[in-house]
C-alpha cells in the first residue's frame, strides 16, 4: 500500500494491561513498518519521500477500555518540513 505525504492513517493498539508508554512503542514499531521505514531511514512506501525534509509522526487520539482490554488509537502520517 502507498501513501501520500500528510495522509493519515489510523492505527489501534490493543492491549491487555494499561500501559500508555508500552503502547506509543508498540505504535511507532507499526507506523515504521506501515510506511516500510528502513535501516536506511528511508520510507518506502510513501509517493514522493525525501529523507531530508520528511519525518513520521504519530499522534495519539483516544483511549478505550472494554472490560479488560485498553485500546489507544492514534493517527501516523509522514510529513514535510519546509
Amino acid at each position: 500500500m502507498q501513501f501520500q505525504l500528510f495522509e493519515k492513517s489510523v492505527i489501534v493498539v490493543s492491549r491487555s494491561d494499561a500501559n500508555f508508554d508500552r503502547a506509543c512503542d508498540a505504535v511507532f514499531q507499526i507506523a515504521a513498518a506501515r510506511f516500510g521505514l528502513d535501516e536506511d531511514g528511508y520510507l518506502r512506501n510513501v509517493i514522493g519521500y525525501q529523507r531530508s525534509t520528511d519525518s513520521l509522526h504519530v499522534e495519539f487520539l483516544e483511549y478505550r477500555r472494554i472490560w479488560h482490554n485498553h485500546e489507544y488509537l492514534f493517527n501516523s502520517w509522514v510529513q514535510r518540513e519546509e
